[in-house]
Formats: C-alpha cells, sequence, structure tokens
C-alpha cells in the first residue's frame, strides 16, 4: 500500500524498524518496541541528508533514557 522500504534493526538492544518511503527529499522513520511503540521521522527540507542516520540517533537517545 505504501510501498516502504522496510528494515529490521536493532537499537540499543531494542528491536525496531526502520521505514524509508520513496520520498524525493529522503525522509525516514524509525519504531521500537520499547514498553509501548515511541516513533520518530525525519523529514529533511532538501535532498543530500541522511535522514535515516538522524531517525536512528533521535532513537537511541530516547531508548537511553528508559534505562
Amino acid at each position: 500500500f505504501l510501498k516502504y522500504q522496510i528494515e529490521t534493526k536493532s537499537i540499543v538492544g531494542v528491536p525496531s524498524i526502520v521505514m524509508r518511503p520513496s520520498d524525493p527529499n529522503g525522509s525516514c522513520g524509525v519504531a521500537s518496541d520499547a514498553a509501548g511503540v515511541v516513533g520518530w521521522w525525519v523529514n529533511p527540507q532538501a535532498p543530500g541528508i541522511d535522514a535515516c542516520e538522524q531517525a536512528v540517533k533521535l532513537m537511541e537517545l530516547t531508548l537511553a533514557t528508559n534505562s
């Protein structure tokens, strides 16, 4: 339906998924199972930025506050 590229990943030991839509600017989302579900989306305003790297970093920082 949405045709996202989905990648499973462990972020600080927490099962997560990374979602890449077919966006011309390269937006990216990350969702993790952390006593519920938490998610981050990064939507660059111009192409050339690694949005997934930024979304994963936000998730790492978020999950680190849980320990």
